[in-house]
C-alpha cells in the first residue's frame, strides 16, 4: 500500500514528471485519442473506518483503566461513571483522530467494495472536471491513480470501444510500477499502451489539435 504524503507531487519527481508529459504526447501523435493522467492523494475520506477506530481505541482504554487503574474499582459509582464518559469521549476522539492523520490505521476496516466504490466515483468525478468527455471525437482516456487505495482506473469516453481486459492489462502495468516504486516507470509503461490501443481504434484523421493538457493533474 502506497503511504499518504503531504505534497503528493513529489512522488513522481520533476524528472519523472517531464518524462510522463513526454509519453502521453508521443501516444497521441498518431492518434484522435486525449490521455489525461490524474494522480489523487486518495478518493475518500472513510469516516466509518475513522469512527470504528476510535471505538477500538475506547475499549482499549477501559481495559488498561480496569486493570491498571484502581479508580475504577475502587471509587464511589458516580466518579466512576464519569471517568467512563471521560474514557468513551476521549478515546473515540483521539482514535477518530489518529486514524485520519495516520491513514494506515484505516485500513483494515475497508472493505473492497467500499473502495472499488469510492475510487470509481471520484475518477468519474475528475473525468468531467478536467473536460476528458469534451473532446471533438469524443475519444479522451482519464488514467485515474489513487494513491492511499493502490489504485488505477482507466476510463475511455463513449466513442472507444475497446474490451475491459485491455484497459486492465494498462491498470496492471501502473500497479506495478507503484509496487516497485518506480511510478513514473508504471506510468509511461502504461501510457506506452493505451497510446498503441488509440493507434488501432482511434486512428488520426486529418488534423490533431492537443485538445488536452499533456500534464499530470495532482488532487490533494
Amino acid at each position: 500500500m502506497v503511504k499518504k504524503t503531504k505534497n503528493i507531487s513529489k512522488f513522481i519527481d520533476e524528472e519523472g514528471q517531464k518524462a510522463i508529459k513526454a509519453a502521453v504526447a508521443e501516444a497521441e501523435k498518431d492518434t484522435s485519442g486525449e490521455i489525461v493522467i490524474v494522480v489523487a492523494k486518495d478518493s475518500g475520506r472513510y469516516d466509518r473506518a475513522e469512527d470504528i477506530f476510535g471505538l477500538l481505541l475506547i475499549v482499549v482504554f477501559f481495559v488498561i483503566g480496569w486493570k491498571f487503574t484502581p479508580f475504577f474499582t475502587e471509587s464511589s459509582p458516580a466518579y466512576g461513571l464519569l471517568a467512563s464518559i471521560a474514557i468513551v469521549i476521549a478515546g473515540f476522539e483521539i482514535g477518530s483522530a489518529m486514524a485520519t492523520y495516520i491513514p494506515a490505521l484505516k485500513l483494515p476496516f475497508l472493505g473492497k467494495k467500499e473502495i472499488f466504490e469510492e475510487v470509481n466515483h471520484r475518477a468519474s468525478e475528475c473525468f468531467y472536471e478536467y473536460a476528458i468527455g469534451n473532446t471533438k471525437g469524443a475519444t479522451g482516456v482519464l488514467i485515474y491513480i489513487s494513491l492511499f487505495e493502490h489504485a488505477v482506473v482507466v476510463r475511455p469516453d463513449r466513442s472507444i470501444n475497446i474490451s475491459q481486459t485491455k484497459w486492465d492489462d494498462i491498470c496492471a502495468s501502473i500497479i506495478n510500477g507503484l509496487k516497485n516504486k518506480d511510478a513514473a516507470r508504471g506510468l509511461v509503461e502504461g501510457i506506452n499502451k493505451c497510446g498503441e490501443l488509440l493507434k488501432e481504434y482511434c486512428p488520426l484523421q486529418g488534423d490533431n489539435p492537443n485538445e488536452l493538457s499533456d500534464r499530470i493533474h495532482f488532487k490533494y
